[in-house]
């Protein structure tokens, strides 16, 4: 009788662990270019994310990708401690820098 209900817990508990999705970006709210300079282009963005699991996950810091027109510009990476609240959406500010851009390039496509 035991086994039987050690194996049910167990299952139990390995398929809520498969229910965990990644946290996704609802939105895009804001993005502002702080300075450019020698080819290093220095952004603050503040992006929305949504956790759709029914666990709150948090962490001690945040790896991105920052991507324009499907190409990968930068990973970067917030050092600041979050926590994404359950069946929830929770405001963050990423800063990153971009690199190997000229001026030229940002007036025209980013601002």
């Amino acid at each position: 009788m035991r086994s039987i209900i050690a194996l049910l817990l167990s299952t139990l508990m390995l398929n809520s662990c498969a229910a965990i999705t990644a946290p996704t970006i609802k939105s895009l709210d804001s993005i502002r270019v702080v300075s450019v300079d020698n080819g290093i282009v220095s952004l603050k963005a503040h992006i929305t994310l949504e956790n759709t699991n029914r666990i709150t996950i948090s962490g001690k810091e945040l790896n991105f990708g920052l991507f324009y027109e499907r190409s990968l510009l930068r990973n970067g990476k917030c050092d600041e401690a979050f926590e994404l609240k359950a069946k929830s959406s929770t405001p963050l500010v990423l800063d990153g820098n971009v690199l190997g851009f000229n001026s030229r390039f940002i007036a025209n496509e980013l601002v």
